[in-house]
């Protein structure tokens, strides 16, 4: 992001602050971010920077058994969690840019805007507080167990399984 006077990236998980002098730019400083990977997205206003970026907490999930065939899946996308993390940096000094706050939600960025000096973020998240049970084999028994188990622990849930936590 540019506002003519300052250019403002990421690279390698590092926010940039570059100067712009006379139809020339020099790196002025850099800070390392939160998050361990994914994507960044940036807001500038003024001389504040939100920063968007994605931390991933894999969860453990049981082996999968080989089915009817005795063929064991070989990959299996991995579960885990995914969280937004929303860095405030203050760039009024270029040379020395300062983290000033960080906000973690649960989910992934649907869309970002800047309407003024107001960041509008707007997350998806998937509920939490499950822990779903897989069948381990394909037979109509298995089927209906891990139905009968996951039907539970949905009865029993309660608003705080859904809503995302920050």
């Amino acid at each position: 992001k540019t506002d003519g006077r300052l250019i403002v990236t990421v690279v390698g998980g590092r926010l940039q602050v570059l100067v712009v002098e006379g139809g020339r730019h020099r790196l002025a400083g850099h800070l390392p971010l939160p998050g361990n990977g994914g994507d960044h997205d940036l807001l500038l206003s003024g001389d504040r920077v939100l920063v968007r970026s994605s931390t991933w907490t894999a969860a453990t999930a049981p082996p999968l058994a080989p089915d009817a065939r005795g063929v064991a899946p070989d990959m299996m996308i991995a579960p885990g969690h995914e969280r937004t993390v929303l860095t405030l940096v203050d760039v009024s000094d270029p040379e020395a840019p300062a983290i000033l706050s960080t906000f973690e939600v649960d989910g992934h960025v649907l869309g970002a805007r800047l309407v003024g000096d107001v960041a509008r973020v707007v997350t998806g998240a998937q509920p939490r507080g499950f822990n779903p049970v897989y069948p381990t084999d394909g037979s109509p028994g298995e089927q209906t167990r891990v139905q009968a188990a996951n039907q539970a622990q949905l009865e029993t849930s309660t608003l705080r399984n859904w809503l995302p936590e920050y």
